[in-house]
């Protein structure tokens, strides 16, 4: 079994906060030691800002995240400069005195710069993600580990689709397998199934939604874990289905009208030479009209080249196409 990592993190943290509350605590039992009150609290800013970089580093700009790093590395000077009260020895010589105070607050404003730049682009993600969903007809399925519940989030484009007035709502597990095609469910684990192999990707799963009294076609399109949820993000295919299994049987219908037609069919496939000159010819289908007039059955003809069947009237037969 994989080692939960988001898990692992909070305990982590947890731990540390725990920690530092306590000793920030115990700096009670000494009033005089005043260097120590301020540099406590200073690491305290640090541990916060260190966990905020590590929660998302991977999905943070690199400018954040260097100017992050620069604006901890400050912290743990002036962690340093508390701890062991050098602040006045700095105050003292100008030039070092001149370098704090020009190179902290010169950090301090482009971590806020580099801060307000990721808040907008965020802003402006959130928007064109929301505005995707709710263009397209798109389910999300939220599977909540700890409640053992299964929030489904319906876009506008699906809710006017199917004139469904509510838009969220939350069923436990059993509620939610019950919605689905018991032949499908006898297969496969469904949430399971998708979040363990994330191969299935494009497979299609028919679900009976609350408020519809037929199931919809739902193709999954993506799946990922936030806030302790499995989260699967799927579009409405029922009408591209149906259109397809009306294609089929069309096809279908056209393959037995002409299969059964009185009149002899042939369909050839022409084969070009490296200047666009026709040589051969392969044979696609032909039909039962066809096997009677010229003597040849399928298995004789299809998946073989004119020149194999008749090599002597082959250039004759070129010339005529």
């Amino acid at each position: 079994m994989k080692p939960n990592f988001a898990n692992i993190k909070k305990i982590i943290f947890f731990v540390l906060a725990s920690v530092y509350s306590l000793t920030y605590a115990a700096l009670f039992f000494a009033p005089d030691a005043l260097n120590w009150h301020r540099a406590v609290i200073i690491f305290g800013f640090f541990l916060l800002l260190l966990f905020s970089l590590l929660a998302n580093y991977k999905e943070r700009p690199v400018f954040v995240r260097w100017m992050t790093v620069f604006v901890l590395l400050s912290i743990v000077g002036q962690f340093f400069l508390e701890l062991f009260n050098l602040l006045e020895t700095i105050h003292d010589n100008t030039a070092m005195n001149l370098i704090l105070h020009v190179l902290f607050p010169s950090i301090y404003m482009l971590f806020a710069v580099s801060l307000s730049f990721e808040s907008r682009d965020r802003t402006a993600n959130r928007k064109i993600n929301q505005a995707s969903f709710n263009f397209n007809e798109s389910v999300l399925l939220g599977y909540s580990f700890n409640q053992g519940t299964i929030e489904i989030r319906l876009s506008d484009t699906f809710s006017s689709k199917y004139h469904l007035d509510e838009t969220v709502f939350s069923l436990s597990i059993e509620e939610f397998r019950a919605l689905l095609d018991k032949n499908e469910l006898e297969q496969a684990n469904w949430i399971e199934e998708v979040r363990e192999r994330p191969d299935l990707i494009n497979r299609k799963y028919h679900v009976r939604l609350p408020h519809l009294e037929n199931p919809v076609t739902l193709q999954v399109k993506g799946s990922y874990f936030l806030n302790e949820q499995f989260v699967i993000m799927a579009i409405d295919v029922t009408d591209y289905e149906q259109v397809e299994v009306a294609l089929i049987s069309s096809k279908m219908e056209q393959a037995d009208l002409l299969k059964n037609l009185p009149i002899g069919i042939i369909e050839q496939k022409p084969i070009y030479d490296d200047k666009g000159q026709m040589i051969d010819y392969d044979f696609i289908y032909i039909n039962n009209a066809f096997t009677k007039l010229a003597g040849y059955n399928e298995e004789m003809l299809i998946g073989h080249k004119g020149s194999q069947i008749i090599p002597d009237a082959l250039e004759k037969r070129v010339q005529c196409y």
